[in-house]
């Protein structure tokens, strides 16, 4: 993983959760921890993360994703995440990483308008188990746990991208 920012500690109150793009340390994970070559960035631009790049599928490649520096949050008090994003047209996904569930994301897909801000609603029952890219049965998100938030761009193309991220709220 590379370290690309500087963080400030994320806001928790007891009724609501905001994360601002800008509030913590953000993380860019490609390819190449399995031998591809696609390549990204992570940045903090007019207080949005920046996640931009190119997918390649040279040596097995194919993803580009991000994610946010490690956190505890207990989310159990609510049901869904609104996420506001700006997009190029592609299709993304947001995902989750919990304390209880070593090597398995929370994956939710969505497409994006280019050069379109828009709120995606994510209901925690619609966040998928995967394990390097393949869907599971199980387990089921235990939202009391969440250690990370992220992106990826796993289209099956090589491609240029860019995905701004504002803000996540817990609704």
């Amino acid at each position: 993983m590379i370290r690309v920012l500087s963080a400030s500690l994320f806001t928790l109150a007891l009724s609501s959760f905001q994360l601002q793009a800008n509030q913590t340390t953000w993380y860019v994970v490609n390819d190449g921890v399995m031998g591809g070559v696609s390549s990204s960035t992570a940045k903090i631009v007019a207080g949005n993360l920046e996640f931009a790049g190119r997918v390649k599928l040279e040596n097995n490649g194919g993803f580009a994703s991000v994610r946010s520096g490690a956190g505890q949050y207990n989310l159990s008090a609510f049901s869904s995440l609104r996420i506001r994003v700006r997009g190029d047209g592609k299709r993304y996904g947001f995902q989750i990483g919990t304390g209880s569930a070593r090597g398995i994301l929370y994956r939710f897909e969505f497409n994006t308008q280019a050069g379109q801000w828009l709120e995606v609603d994510i209901p925690f029952k619609s966040l998928l188990p995967t394990r390097f890219g393949n869907t599971l049965r199980n387990p089921v998100l235990d939202s009391s746990n969440i250690e990370h938030f992220g992106f990826i761009i796993a289209n099956k193309k090589a491609e240029e991208f860019k995905l701004e991220l504002d803000w996540i709220k817990a609704l």
